[in-house]
């Protein structure tokens, strides 16, 4: 039997971050959660095993997504990494997430959509 995909899910609500990663673990997939960037390092940092997906928020304090999906790289480099943001409208932060080989979901999202995306994001890795 193979063992479930793990996936980071970094999201500052506390509300969002419950009902994604409720969903995620329904669907299969091993979770850890993290509040912000300096908490999901520290995940990273201790978790020996493949973490198959960085799944965060764009715009997070006191360090964001993508500088938080880079360091990761560096201990994980067999993360795919899946983006999320309400603010669609930031030219200068999609280009970086696009030349990072990132994926990108829009909030608001529903189920469905999300579960889409990750699946399609890790079938891409």
């Amino acid at each position: 039997m193979s063992t479930a995909e793990t996936i980071l899910l970094v999201e500052d609500d506390p509300g969002l971050r419950a009902v994604v990663k409720l969903y995620l673990e329904h669907a299969g997939y091993n979770v850890f959660e993290a509040t912000n960037g300096l908490d999901a390092m520290y995940i990273g940092s201790k978790y020996e095993g493949t973490i198959h997906l960085l799944f965060t928020d764009v715009e997070m304090s006191p360090m964001s997504g993508p500088e938080l999906a880079e360091q990761l790289l560096e201990q994980h480099p067999e993360t795919a990494i899946l983006f999320m943001s309400g603010n669609h409208s930031e030219d200068e932060m999609l280009r970086g997430i696009s030349e990072m080989d990132a994926h990108f979901l829009g909030k608001p999202f529903n189920p469905k959509i999300l579960g889409q995306m990750v699946k399609d994001v890790l079938s891409a890795a």
